[in-house]
């Protein structure tokens, strides 16, 4: 005999089946349905916009260097703001920070749609990473804050394939847009996406009884080091291998989140609990975790792609089809490895997928001339498997070991590290690439070489992996102790 669930006025309280036996509630699938639509589009919106940048620069004239900050202006914002959003976040209450997250994307998405100059685009693009910021910070907490912990897992499971799917869309259909409509019809996508979810939250999310924050101040002092050491650290990182100042920058950045560290300690309501990384051991090792992961991982598809392209000749159709295997393999199994980690403990999920990735890597930093194709797709395929049990259960294990009020910072944090580990991670290649091939282009580089700098790159991120599962393994004693 079924059990009827009680219907309120809206019917948000009617039960759906979803995954079998499992069922989510009107109100679940409501919340579920917003936070991956904004997760698919801000990471979309992160990947889709490096093929659109030579169109942008022949359109307004723009030179080799101010047109790179159409990519990262938004990465760098988006870092920079996330704890801060996430901290106001939680004042002003998850969901109204969410709803803000989503409005400041649609609008600046819509204005960049109709920009006149490249410094329009530039400005539209930051305006979009501080609604990304809103997002990151608060559409995985209100998850987690919705559903029961036996199916957050699932639930967050969910949200990691709506993020890798948004991060392996935005080449694919990126390039198709950009083909057949014109770069603009990127931002157009993103607007419409965007206002569609805004009116979906606010027609069908609950609003009644939401918990908020401590309503002081925000801590100004303590932001603007945050957000001045993050953008100083990540734009050295991105700048160490092309510019005498990345190395500069990096250090200066260094110091400004040391000083920020030290003043937290002795505020009274910092905007980064240093207390949660010193006494929450799960917290701190699973985030750190996350960085190496994304640090080693990252570089795949863009080393892959190279590999493919300048070195086996294979056409940029093809090889995004066959790059296609990892993100299709995460997308499939996330959802299914977030569930299981309601029920297995997380460590040994994200070690088995950290060990997989470490496998991977190895066999790629093995590749060859005379490589057979084969063991590309293969590869790529154990990635995305690799991935999938890393990932679900990693964010599932620290949004978990934090208390409901912490719930934004712990979103915040985690999408900073994904940000930090990807930068980490190209830094590592291009400076790799600059010690073999120099000023070279990959066009003219002798495949050789190419193929020896491939092989060092995945054998450095090899060792990040295995840093990674080492640091994961830690955790089974912290959770005895």
């Amino acid at each position: 005999m079924k059990k009827k669930g009680k219907m309120s006025k809206t019917g948000n309280e009617e039960d759906l089946k979803t995954n079998g036996e499992k069922k989510y509630t009107g109100k679940e699938l409501n919340v579920l349905i917003v936070c991956m639509t904004t997760a698919l589009t801000t990471t979309f919106a992160g990947s889709c916009l490096n093929l659109a940048v030579p169109f942008i620069e022949a359109e307004f004239h723009m030179g080799a260097t101010a047109v790179g900050w159409i990519v990262t202006a938004y990465m760098l914002v988006t870092a920079a703001l996330s704890v801060p959003m996430g901290s106001i976040s939680a004042r002003i209450g998850i969901q109204k920070g969410l709803m803000i997250g989503i409005a400041i994307f649609a609008v600046s998405s819509l204005a960049a749609i109709f920009s006149l100059s490249g410094t329009m685009v530039i400005f539209m693009r930051a305006v979009q990473g501080v609604g990304a910021a809103f997002l990151f910070a608060t559409n995985m907490a209100i998850v987690v804050l919705t559903f029961p912990r036996e199916k957050s897992g699932e639930a967050l499971g969910l949200m990691t394939a709506a993020i890798y799917t948004g991060l392996s869309l935005g080449p694919v259909l990126g390039g198709l847009l950009i083909h057949y409509l014109g770069w603009r019809s990127l931002f157009a996508v993103m607007s419409v996406i965007s206002i569609v979810a805004f009116a979906v939250a606010v027609k069908k999310l609950e609003w009644r009884n939401e918990e908020r924050g401590p309503s002081h101040g925000l801590d100004i002092r303590g932001t603007l080091l945050y957000m001045t050491g993050i953008v100083a650290a990540i734009y050295g990182l991105s700048e160490v291998s092309v510019s005498a100042y990345g190395w500069m920058f990096l250090a200066g950045g260094c110091v400004l989140l040391a000083i920020f560290a030290i003043a937290e300690m002795h505020t009274g309501d910092p905007v980064v609990k240093i207390s949660i990384f010193v006494h929450n051991k799960i917290f701190t090792l699973s985030n750190i975790t996350a960085l190496l992961n994304y640090s080693a991982i990252f570089t795949i598809s863009y080393l892959l792609s190279i590999y493919l392209q300048v070195i086996k000749g294979y056409s940029s159709q093809a090889a995004g089809l066959m790059l296609a295997a990892q993100p299709l393999v995460m997308v499939v199994l996330s959802p299914l490895t977030g569930r299981l980690s309601d029920r297995v403990a997380s460590w040994k999920l994200v070690t088995l997928g950290m060990g997989i990735c470490v496998g991977v890597l190895f066999v790629l930093s093995r590749l060859t001339l005379h490589s057979p194709l084969w063991i590309v797709i293969a590869m790529l395929a154990a990635a995305g498997t690799g991935v999938a049990f890393f990932s679900s259960p990693n964010t599932n294990q620290i949004m978990s070991s934090v208390g409901a009020a912490d719930k934004t910072f712990a979103s915040a944090i985690l999408s900073t590290m994904r940000t930090i580990g990807q930068t980490t991670g190209m830094a590592v290649v291009t400076v790799i690439a600059g010690m073999y091939l120099g000023n070279e282009s990959l066009a003219a580089a002798p495949p050789a070489m190419l193929v020896k700098t491939v092989q060092v790159c995945f054998l450095v991120s090899t060792v990040l992996c295995i840093a990674g599962t080492i640091m994961s393994t830690t955790r089974k004693a912290v959770q005895k102790s």
